[in-house]
């Protein structure tokens, strides 16, 4: 895996609101980085993106370090154990 020297994330709420319920994802140990779209109305939008933010860090880390876990909800042979831990991690978080 290379290893980055710097990252930039940037987030805007956009021309009609005043609030930005985005938040960004950043894992460097892991190589994992993203950008989540907070949404549901004032205050509730930016709670949200935060529980998915730490859903998928607290869950992608564990079950992609544990190359023996078994995945509690899915499971696609096809795909590398890394995408099979975020599949998993995203509907956890969902």
């Amino acid at each position: 895996m290379a290893f980055l020297k710097s990252y930039f994330a940037n987030s805007s709420a956009g021309a009609h609101l005043e609030l930005n319920e985005d938040t960004t994802l950043i894992d460097p140990t892991n190589g994992f980085y993203g950008v989540i779209d907070g949404f549901g109305g004032s205050g509730i939008g930016e709670a949200t993106a935060d529980f998915v933010k730490n859903t998928l860090l607290e869950n992608y880390s564990t079950l992609s370090m544990d190359r023996d876990a078994t995945l509690p909800i899915y499971f696609n042979a096809n795909y590398s154990v890394e995408t099979n831990c975020l599949i998993n991690s995203l509907k956890l978080a969902h």
